[in-house]
Formats: structure tokens, C-alpha cells, sequence
């Protein structure tokens, strides 16, 4: 019998080694069997669209549905001004981050021997996108980074993928540093501009 990428997740989020790495872990949603595969596959609902173009558009952005509630969003998202948005790579925000332990899921470890040096940061997976071609590109090594955590017996957030590929590639993307992990220090830079 085969396994599917959503029975490798299940059976490494089941693992004690996953579970143990944090105290937080346990009672996380990380633990809900849909979470992660559902963090996941942003990046492939942003690409399907961006392929399709029902709406003729040149850049195709990602906008977290739960945004508001979870950062406090109470403007309108008419005050924001999206064509600010970077256009020249495939756009990221991200955040200072230390930790010895893992990144929202991810073993550190994993994520130091693929980056090929530890992670300093975390990209945030609320606003993010590009143009068809960036998606793409982009798309290319966050499934390939995904593949080589699965065969590591190790997997997280979307959020922890980004950090690697950004990482890898950083040639790639257009990262705006945040000073913390709130999104409306990017939002504040377009608004009402």
C-alpha cells in the first residue's frame, strides 16, 4: 500500500518525537489531523488560480481569511493600497524568530540541514503571492523542501517552508522584515498611500 503525503503528515504529527518537541505542541491546533496538510496547500490553490486567470490579473496574492480576527484587523480592506505590493519577486513577509527547539512544527534541526544554516526568522503566510511566473517558480522548491522533510520524517507549517526556501533561494523573493509577527506592520506601509 502506497502512502499518501497527508498519511506521511499523520503519522510523523502522531510521533512522540514531533509532539515532545515543544510544550505547546500537544494542545496545538498543529495536532488537528487537517491543520498542516491545509497550511499546505495554499500554495497550490494560489498557483491553480494564477494558471486559470479567470480575471485576466498579472499578480496573484494570498490573503488569510482569518486575518482580521487573529491580528486585530479593523480597518477595511479598501484602506490597504495592494498595488504597493512588490512586483519584481515572489512576496513575503517575515519575523524575527530564535529558537532551539522547532518552527511552528518543524524540527530546527531539519530546517538547519536543508537551509544549510539555522533559521533566524519565520516568513508569515498571510499576505503573500506574485506573478504567475514567481508562483511558479517559487511553488518548484517549497514542494521540493516539503518532499525532503517528509522523507526526514519531519514536517510543519506552511510558514516553515517559506523560512526554507527563502532561505535557499533568496534571489527568489522579495522579503519584508518585520520587527514581530503582527502583519499590520506590513499593512500599515500600505495604507491609505
Amino acid at each position: 500500500e502506497l502512502n499518501t503525503p497527508f498519511q506521511e503528515v499523520q503519522a510523523i504529527i502522531n510521533s512522540d518525537a514531533f509532539v515532545k518537541q515543544s510544550d505547546w505542541i500537544k494542545d496545538s491546533a498543529l495536532m488537528n489531523p487537517y491543520y498542516i496538510p491545509l497550511t499546505l496547500i495554499k500554495n497550490k490553490l494560489l498557483q491553480d488560480v494564477a494558471e486559470q486567470n479567470p480575471m485576466g490579473s498579472k499578480r496573484f496574492y494570498w490573503i488569510d481569511s482569518g486575518m482580521s480576527r487573529s491580528f486585530n484587523v479593523t480597518e477595511p480592506i479598501q484602506t490597504w493600497n495592494f498595488l504597493f505590493l512588490p512586483k519584481d519577486k515572489f512576496f513575503l513577509t517575515s519575523y524575527p524568530y530564535n529558537t532551539n527547539s522547532e518552527i511552528h512544527g518543524c524540527n530546527i534541526n531539519n530546517m538547519t540541514h536543508i537551509a544549510g544554516k539555522k533559521p533566524e526568522y519565520v516568513c508569515r503566510a498571510t499576505l503573500f503571492g506574485g506573478s504567475k511566473d514567481q508562483i511558479i517558480e517559487f511553488n518548484k522548491y517549497y514542494y521540493e523542501i516539503i518532499r525532503q522533510l517528509l522523507d526526514q520524517g519531519a514536517i510543519g507549517t506552511e510558514e516553515a517552508i517559506y523560512t526554507i526556501v527563502e532561505m535557499i533561494k533568496p534571489d527568489l523573493v522579495n522579503r519584508y522584515a518585520m520587527p514581530n509577527g503582527d502583519i499590520k506592520n506590513y499593512l500599515n506601509t500600505i495604507r491609505n498611500r
